[in-house]
């Protein structure tokens, strides 16, 4: 399942009109037991109210009159981590979802999202883990005609953990996922395993490369990894799509080529150098 707000809103979603009372407000949310309500205009979200905003106001006044303009908002294809973040620097408990034309769609509470990103993301880290990368490669990636995914291994970490301990380990892992963002869409970007990194991205093997160098200088450049003398081996795997209907292969090649890249990140450790590329393989996604 992909981890857009789509996916997870509510659909039917409690609203009122601008020109309705207070007191109508008041009682709706009593009724529903919910502590605010997106104002509508036919089907344009407009503005929202909430029980603070009730409690501040004549019952006999308009709820246009108490209600905040442009409130914040969502669109429908953007990720479960983007509303926990809008929800957080805001302290709001809901989000509008609505189209491109304004039109409310549905809604996504704080409470909703908490409770998924427990279930698919890494709490640390904040990313996705690996139980989604499958099925979101297929969605991602039906369009494009080259795959690539890039598998980030930091060396040593066992041992590292044993020098400084797990607390400083955690912050680690962190460091290392923000670097890694700076390069890397959060939505294309998952925490694989304990110290393993792994991102599928629709670009070239030279784009591939290109990105694994500059995030092997990031970590360099990085003040508290250098402190650390953190490094991390980046193994690339990538290919051409070709049309096949049977989506069983089309997992299984995208396994495949997330195990090449996970190989290859062995033999840059190994080697010691910064990225190792696997060797090119046909790709096959659903056309």
């Amino acid at each position: 399942m992909s981890y857009k707000i789509k996916n997870f809103m509510i659909k039917e979603v409690i609203t009122i009109g601008p020109l309705e009372s207070i007191k109508r407000a008041e009682t709706i949310m009593m009724n529903y037991r919910i502590g605010g309500l997106p104002v509508v205009e036919g089907l344009k979200l407009i503005g929202i109210i909430t029980s603070f905003d009730v409690r501040c106001s004549h019952p006999n006044r308009l709820v246009i009159d108490a209600m905040t303009k442009n409130p914040i908002s969502i669109k429908p294809n953007h990720n479960l981590i983007e509303a926990k973040k809008i929800l957080e620097k805001h302290n709001i408990e809901r989000l509008p979802v609505i189209n491109d034309a304004a039109d409310l769609i549905g809604l996504i509470t704080k409470s909703i999202v908490y409770k998924e990103i427990g279930k698919h993301f890494d709490l640390l880290t904040g990313l996705a883990t690996n139980q989604l990368i499958i099925s979101n490669s297929i969605e991602l990636f039906e369009g494009s005609p080259d795959i690539v995914c890039l598998f980030f291994d930091i060396d040593n970490f066992g041992n590292f953990n044993k020098l400084y301990g797990h607390v400083i380990g955690d912050e680690i892992i962190k460091e290392v996922s923000k670097t890694l963002l700076e390069s890397i869409d959060a939505c294309s970007l998952y925490r694989y395993g304990g110290d393993e990194f792994a991102a599928i991205l629709s670009c070239s093997l030279d784009e591939a490369k290109a990105i694994a160098r500059k995030i092997s200088l990031n970590i360099a450049n990085n003040q508290l990894l250098n402190e650390f003398s953190v490094s991390i081996s980046t193994g690339i795997a990538g290919g051409r799509r070709k049309c096949l209907r049977d989506e069983e292969d089309i997992i299984k090649n995208i396994k495949k080529l997330i195990n090449l890249a996970s190989l290859a990140s062995t033999k840059a450790k190994t080697l010691n150098l910064d990225f190792a590329v696997a060797d090119k393989f046909n790709l096959a996604i659903n056309c």
